[in-house]
């Protein structure tokens, strides 16, 4: 508390994030080139031989930006559907659907607690 004002989560958040990416960042250091040290130097794993081609790294630079918008969408979409407080007495999230109302392929029937 500081001055009577308490300070909310986010200070501690990203203090403890600073900590984890500075202990990291330290390991990557230390290892660094040997990220995986062998009994003979010439079988270590470095990260000169264990990076990947030039091709693989642009297929899978294609595939992030097909597939990072899918998962922020679909991730968004569950936000939505999920979002607010759980309330027992109103059947939890929104409110439920009668079996008698959904089909029983009906994924939205699923998702909004029927069946």
């Amino acid at each position: 508390m500081i001055n009577g004002v308490q300070p909310g989560p986010w200070p501690g958040f990203l203090m403890t994030s600073l900590s984890w990416l500075s202990l990291w960042g330290l390991a990557g250091a230390v290892l660094y080139p040997a990220l995986v040290r062998a009994s003979e130097p010439g079988l270590s794993l470095t990260a000169a031989n264990a990076s990947s081609s030039p091709l693989t790294l642009r297929v899978m630079f294609i595939i992030a930006l097909v597939g990072l918008p899918v998962v922020i969408a679909s991730t968004a979409f569950l936000y939505k559907v999920f979002k607010g407080r759980v309330n027992p007495e109103k059947g939890g999230y929104g409110t439920p659907l009668r079996a008698v109302d959904c089909p029983s392929s009906s994924v939205l029937c699923f998702l909004r607690g029927g069946l």
